[in-house]
């Protein structure tokens, strides 16, 4: 795994990341850790349990 691909995997998950739009702002993330930052932050914050069940739910309900 190059760098850019660990860059782009959760570090305790090894799955893909998430790019999202929460309330105007884009982070990227991990829907397990509930970690998330804006590119290039380093500076991590949590999701509301709120909008992380909002999310799981679209992950989940995707196309049929």
């Amino acid at each position: 795994m190059t760098d850019n691909d660990k860059a782009r995997h959760c570090n305790q998950y090894a799955q893909p990341l998430t790019e999202i739009d929460n309330h105007g702002e884009r982070l990227i993330g991990c829907l397990t850790c509930n970690l998330w930052a804006r590119s290039g932050n380093t500076r991590w914050k949590r999701l509301s349990e709120e909008d992380l069940r909002s999310l799981h739910m679209l992950r989940n309900s995707g196309p049929h």
